[in-house]
């Protein structure tokens, strides 16, 4: 079928992800604050009407760069945690993916990016920090049940930690 004849709701969302992609790269670049809605609608390919069609504000977009990259990263986790691993080698796998993913993929990149932007953009960001947080708690768990990881009473060992448990691994 034609690209113009396609349904327009599939149009409508292969343009959003094509912002979404487009707003990543340069969101990367140049970071929130330096990054104009103009030149996301120029990288992407589409009018500014277009743009402003799927996203209200350049606040909104860089949230849904940050949705997406949780998107891309956590299906990607959910392959490791579900492949049958110990609690520490699905870790190591899990770090692995992370680090590859922000290398390789723009999109995770900018989203990690943009977190760490987020006092100056007040952006979304607690939902991927909780999601990971549950993530590694649960796999530190899973180890501590495997003998692979043991909790320890004190947080002293563990640089820059200042409250809650640490755990040793091995």
């Amino acid at each position: 079928m034609p690209k113009d004849q396609r349904p327009k709701q599939e149009r409508a969302q292969a343009t959003r992800a094509a912002i979404i992609r487009a707003a990543a790269a340069i969101f990367g670049q140049r970071g929130y604050a330096r990054t104009t809605l103009d030149v996301v609608a120029v990288e992407a390919g589409v009018t500014k009407g277009a743009l402003y069609f799927h996203f209200d504000s350049k606040h909104d977009l860089a949230n849904a760069v940050i949705a997406e990259e949780l998107r891309l990263t956590s299906v990607r986790a959910q392959e490791t945690l579900d492949g049958g691993f110990s609690g520490i080698e699905t870790l190591v796998r899990l770090n692995r993916n992370l680090t590859d993913q922000i290398v390789n993929d723009v999109v995770v990149a900018a989203g990690v990016k943009l977190t760490t932007e987020e006092l100056v953009a007040q952006l979304s960001i607690q939902t991927p920090y909780d999601t990971w947080t549950d993530v590694y708690s649960r796999l530190f768990e899973r180890g501590i049940a495997e003998g692979s990881c043991s909790p320890t009473s004190t947080s002293s060992d563990s640089p820059g930690s200042s409250s809650g448990p640490s755990r040793a691994c091995r």
